[in-house]
């Protein structure tokens, strides 16, 4: 049972969701398919040369809202680190781009006994999306219509990772077309998990879903 003093404290910072990190092969491949297809905006880039990597912060803006800041510069980053927008970032090593094949350390996290899922979208007509992403070129593991779970897809981005396309209850005008919504983590004790991120990074339980195995296997 966590003490609930280190609780309050840790409220008392007033911690925000802020990102949701992916390893990228290859920015020019995973910055496109990001930001054209998704209609992500990047927000912030940082290249870290004593360790030869870079990041690239994306997020979903509205309709009609404009950014005009240059990723890099201090403004961009000033903007990153005070809104409340939730961010993509995509991690890139250097030099993984020239890597042919599977290797370790790069993989879509779905495998067995896997922690990470997969990142989430949430867009108005799920089935409209996905064959307007699937006539771009767009490979995809489930289409709407397909397995046991109908009406929500899941497309491949260019490093193989799963990017779930759900409905959005509403055609709101002030929602973009696609919007980052979710992250989906695997794990092994909900008892345990749940008081952590509720009590602790101060989130709320907002909803639950409860599939037996022969109900929930979309393949």
């Amino acid at each position: 049972m966590r003490s609930p003093t280190i609780a309050m404290a840790t409220k008392a910072f007033r911690p925000s969701w802020q990102q949701s990190m992916l390893r990228i092969r290859d920015p020019k491949k995973s910055l496109p398919f990001y930001q054209d297809r998704l209609g992500m905006t990047l927000l912030h880039s940082l290249d870290f040369l004593q360790w030869s990597f870079s990041l690239h912060l994306l997020a979903s803006m509205k309709p009609g809202e404009t950014y005009t800041l240059t990723p890099g510069s201090t403004e961009a980053s000033d903007y990153l680190w005070s809104t409340d927008k939730v961010t993509l970032e995509l991690t890139h090593n250097w030099g993984t781009e020239k890597d042919e094949g599977d290797f370790e350390g790069y993989h879509p996290g779905n495998a067995e006994r896997d922690g990470f899922g997969h990142v989430a979208f949430s867009c108005f007509d799920v089935y409209k999306a996905s064959e307007e992403l699937a006539a771009a070129g767009v490979e995809f593991k489930k289409k709407p219509d397909e397995g046991c779970m109908k009406g929500l897809a899941f497309a491949y981005d260019p490093d193989g990772y799963w990017v779930e396309l759900v409905k959005r209850e509403q055609d709101l005008a002030s929602a973009p077309a696609f919007s980052l919504c979710q992250t989906m983590l695997r794990i092994k004790d909900p008892a345990k998990s749940i008081p952590f991120y509720t009590d602790l990074m101060s989130m709320q339980l907002v909803a639950e879903r409860h599939y037996p195995k022969e109900k929930g296997d979309f393949r």
